[in-house]
């Protein structure tokens, strides 16, 4: 199963599930809502990977895409969110390794 823990304005995404990337050992996203127009993704890799950032709303609509390179271990990426994302709305992070997807909401204030 996935365990999903929320403490404080942290989202900690345990992915034992099948469904995720089996090199994805850890997920942090914060802080949730963000704040600065910044977003701070922390994750944990059993190997390197190429990830595949995308923001999307909640229809669907592509608001942000990157493509980073990282190593095993832990890894830290800031996100800059564009301005033009409204306030007070949820929006979801996907990440892409592989052919396996794994997808967070957050929170734009």
């Amino acid at each position: 199963g996935e365990g999903l823990e929320v403490k404080d304005a942290y989202i900690i995404v345990g992915t034992t599930s099948v469904q995720g990337p089996e090199s994805l050992e850890q997920l942090i996203l914060f802080p949730n809502p963000v704040e600065n127009d910044r977003l701070l993704l922390l994750l944990t890799l059993s190997q390197q990977e190429q990830v595949r950032l995308r923001v999307v709303d909640p229809i669907g609509k592509l608001m942000l895409e990157d493509v980073q390179n990282f190593g095993s271990g832990v890894q830290n990426h800031q996100i800059a969110i564009p301005g033009s994302l409204g306030t007070g709305q949820m929006y979801y992070l996907e990440l892409r390794i592989g052919n396996k997807v794994k997808t967070l909401p957050f929170q734009v204030n």
